[in-house]
C-alpha cells in the first residue's frame, strides 16, 4: 500500500512538472507585438516557426534589414519581401538602440532579463522610482540600476513624453509605442479645434448672407 501511494505521488509530481514546463514553453513561444526595421548582425535563417525544429524558410544575410512585426523570447517575427512570415533568432538582429536619460515609473513593474515577458525577473521596481535608461529594444527599455544590475521594462511603465538620445524623427520612432495614446488624443484635439475655428471664423460674405436670410 505504501509503495502504491509513493508511486501515485511520484506520478502526480511528474504531471505537475510537465504542466509547468508546458506552460513555460507556451509563454516563451507567445508572440508579443513589435514593429520596426532592424539590421541583421550576422547570416542566419528565417524559420517557419519560433524554433529551429520548425524548419528553415529561407536564409537571411548580415547587413540586410528585416521588418519586425512581433517577438517571442528567443525569436523575432519578421515580414519577408515576398510577404511570408518567418522567425529569426533575436541574437542575429541588432535590436538594441542606445539611449541615455532618466525616466519616472508610473506603475510597479518587474525588471526582466530580456525584452520579453517570458524572461526571468531580475528585480521588482516601484511606482515613482527614477530609472536610468541606457537602451531601447522593441517595446522595452533597457535600464541600469544603481547597483549595476541591467534589465528591461515595458515602455508602458514610464511617462509618455520623455526624451531619449537622438534627434527629431529618429528619437520619435524609437519611442512611438510609448506615445501612441498621447498622439491620438492630440490629433482629436486638433480636429475639434479645426472644426470650431471653421464655425466661428466664417467669411464676412457668409455672415451677411445669413443676416439677410433672417430678415426675410
Amino acid at each position: 500500500m505504501l509503495r502504491m501511494v509513493s508511486v501515485l505521488a511520484l506520478f502526480v509530481s511528474a504531471a505537475i512538472v510537465s504542466l509547468a514546463f508546458a506552460q513555460a514553453t507556451h509563454d516563451e513561444a507567445r508572440v508579443e507585438p513589435a514593429q520596426g526595421k532592424y539590421t541583421l548582425l550576422q547570416n542566419s535563417s528565417a524559420y517557419r516557426g519560433p524554433n529551429v525544429e520548425s524548419g528553415e524558410l529561407r536564409p537571411v544575410h548580415a547587413g540586410k534589414k528585416v521588418v519586425v512585426t512581433g517577438a517571442t523570447k528567443d525569436f523575432a517575427q519578421v515580414s519577408l519581401k515576398d510577404g511570408a512570415i518567418g522567425y529569426v533568432p533575436l541574437s542575429a538582429i541588432a535590436l538594441l538602440r542606445p539611449a541615455d536619460n532618466s525616466f519616472i515609473l508610473i506603475s510597479d513593474t518587474p525588471l526582466y532579463a530580456g525584452p520579453h515577458l517570458a524572461n526571468s525577473t531580475v528585480a521588482t521596481l516601484r511606482r515613482g522610482s527614477y530609472v536610468q535608461v541606457i537602451g531601447v529594444a522593441l517595446y522595452y527599455l533597457e535600464i541600469r540600476l544603481e547597483n549595476g544590475v541591467v534589465g528591461f521594462i515595458p515602455v508602458g511603465a514610464v511617462l509618455e513624453h520623455t526624451d531619449l538620445s537622438g534627434s527629431g524623427s529618429d528619437r520619435h520612432s524609437r519611442l512611438r509605442p510609448m506615445g501612441v495614446a498621447f498622439q491620438h488624443r492630440l490629433s482629436i484635439r486638433r480636429r475639434f479645434h479645426h472644426r470650431t475655428n471653421i464655425r466661428h471664423h466664417r467669411p464676412n460674405s457668409q455672415r451677411r448672407r445669413r443676416r439677410s436670410l433672417h430678415r426675410l
